[in-house]
Protein backbone atom coordinates (compact mmCIF):
# COMPACT_ATOMS: atom_id res chain seq x y z
CA UNK A 1 0.00 0.00 0.00
CA UNK A 2 1.29 3.61 -1.07
CA UNK A 3 0.37 6.42 0.94
CA UNK A 4 0.60 9.59 -0.72
CA UNK A 5 0.44 13.37 0.32
CA UNK A 6 0.21 17.23 -1.44
CA UNK A 7 -0.10 20.30 0.93
CA UNK A 8 -0.84 23.27 -0.63
CA UNK A 9 -1.85 26.53 1.26
CA UNK A 10 -4.02 29.65 0.23
CA UNK A 11 -5.58 32.54 1.51
CA UNK A 12 -9.06 33.37 2.18
CA UNK A 13 -11.87 34.50 5.22
CA UNK A 14 -14.99 33.68 6.41
CA UNK A 15 -17.72 34.43 9.23
CA UNK A 16 -18.92 31.77 11.70
CA UNK A 17 -22.79 32.10 11.51
CA UNK A 18 -24.58 31.92 15.13
CA UNK A 19 -21.01 31.99 16.86
CA UNK A 20 -20.97 34.59 20.10
CA UNK A 21 -17.11 35.15 19.97
CA UNK A 22 -15.08 37.15 17.20
CA UNK A 23 -14.82 34.53 15.03
CA UNK A 24 -18.44 35.16 14.41
CA UNK A 25 -16.80 38.65 12.42
CA UNK A 26 -15.32 38.37 9.15
CA UNK A 27 -11.75 37.18 9.09
CA UNK A 28 -9.00 35.32 7.41
CA UNK A 29 -7.33 32.69 7.35
CA UNK A 30 -3.38 31.50 5.48
CA UNK A 31 -5.16 28.02 5.21
CA UNK A 32 -3.42 24.87 4.87
CA UNK A 33 -4.77 21.77 2.58
CA UNK A 34 -3.49 18.61 3.22
CA UNK A 35 -4.65 15.71 1.02
CA UNK A 36 -3.63 11.84 1.03
CA UNK A 37 -3.80 9.43 -1.16
CA UNK A 38 -3.80 5.34 -1.22
CA UNK A 39 -2.86 3.52 -3.84
CA UNK A 40 -2.49 -0.45 -3.88
CA UNK A 41 -0.15 -0.92 -6.78
CA UNK A 42 2.00 1.46 -9.05
CA UNK A 43 2.35 1.62 -12.75
CA UNK A 44 4.61 0.05 -15.28
CA UNK A 45 6.93 3.09 -14.37
CA UNK A 46 6.88 2.53 -11.20
CA UNK A 47 3.85 6.04 -10.30
CA UNK A 48 0.77 5.81 -8.18
CA UNK A 49 -0.43 8.89 -9.60
CA UNK A 50 1.06 11.77 -11.81
CA UNK A 51 1.86 14.31 -9.43
CA UNK A 52 1.28 17.31 -11.65
CA UNK A 53 -2.11 16.12 -12.67
CA UNK A 54 -3.01 15.92 -8.92
CA UNK A 55 -1.11 19.11 -8.27
CA UNK A 56 -3.65 20.47 -10.90
CA UNK A 57 -6.94 19.12 -9.60
CA UNK A 58 -6.42 20.44 -6.07
CA UNK A 59 -5.05 23.84 -6.78
CA UNK A 60 -7.97 24.49 -9.23
CA UNK A 61 -10.19 23.77 -6.43
CA UNK A 62 -8.35 26.30 -4.66
CA UNK A 63 -8.29 28.33 -7.21
CA UNK A 64 -11.96 28.93 -6.27
CA UNK A 65 -11.84 30.02 -3.46
CA UNK A 66 -8.32 32.03 -2.70
CA UNK A 67 -8.93 35.54 -1.67
CA UNK A 68 -12.18 35.32 -0.96
CA UNK A 69 -14.95 34.68 1.54
CA UNK A 70 -16.51 31.37 1.98
CA UNK A 71 -19.58 33.04 3.26
CA UNK A 72 -19.83 34.05 -0.66
CA UNK A 73 -19.48 30.97 -2.16
CA UNK A 74 -22.71 29.21 -2.82
CA UNK A 75 -22.41 26.28 -1.11
CA UNK A 76 -21.56 27.71 2.05
CA UNK A 77 -24.43 30.51 1.54
CA UNK A 78 -26.44 27.44 3.07
CA UNK A 79 -23.41 25.88 5.20
CA UNK A 80 -21.66 27.21 7.76
CA UNK A 81 -18.47 27.54 6.69
CA UNK A 82 -16.69 25.54 9.69
CA UNK A 83 -12.92 23.99 9.30
CA UNK A 84 -15.39 20.80 9.78
CA UNK A 85 -17.48 21.84 6.83
CA UNK A 86 -14.91 23.35 4.22
CA UNK A 87 -13.00 19.88 5.36
CA UNK A 88 -15.93 18.00 4.53
CA UNK A 89 -16.66 20.12 1.26
CA UNK A 90 -13.19 19.71 -0.60
CA UNK A 91 -12.56 16.04 0.31
CA UNK A 92 -16.62 15.33 -1.77
CA UNK A 93 -15.10 17.83 -4.93
CA UNK A 94 -11.73 16.17 -4.48
CA UNK A 95 -13.06 12.64 -4.48
CA UNK A 96 -15.01 12.68 -7.67
CA UNK A 97 -12.12 13.67 -9.59
CA UNK A 98 -9.10 11.67 -9.10
CA UNK A 99 -8.36 9.11 -11.41
CA UNK A 100 -9.25 5.57 -10.34
CA UNK A 101 -6.21 4.00 -9.63
CA UNK A 102 -6.18 5.86 -6.28
CA UNK A 103 -8.46 6.41 -3.37
CA UNK A 104 -9.02 9.31 -1.27
CA UNK A 105 -8.03 8.60 2.33
CA UNK A 106 -8.36 12.10 3.81
CA UNK A 107 -8.47 16.18 3.68
CA UNK A 108 -7.21 17.92 6.31
CA UNK A 109 -7.43 21.70 6.91
CA UNK A 110 -5.92 23.90 8.56
CA UNK A 111 -6.46 27.86 9.87
CA UNK A 112 -3.18 27.90 11.63
CA UNK A 113 -0.20 26.07 12.63
CA UNK A 114 -1.88 25.23 15.88
CA UNK A 115 -5.66 23.66 14.87
CA UNK A 116 -6.64 21.24 11.71
CA UNK A 117 -9.94 19.28 10.77
CA UNK A 118 -9.35 16.09 9.21
CA UNK A 119 -12.14 14.71 7.16
CA UNK A 120 -12.42 10.75 5.95
CA UNK A 121 -14.92 8.41 5.10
Amino acid sequence: MYFLELVETFSAAHALRDYPGICGRTHGHNWKLRVVLAADATDAQGFTVDYAVLRKTVLDLLHEFDHTDFNDHSYFREVNPTSEKIAEYFYQRLESELPPSVRLESVRIGETDHFSVTFRK
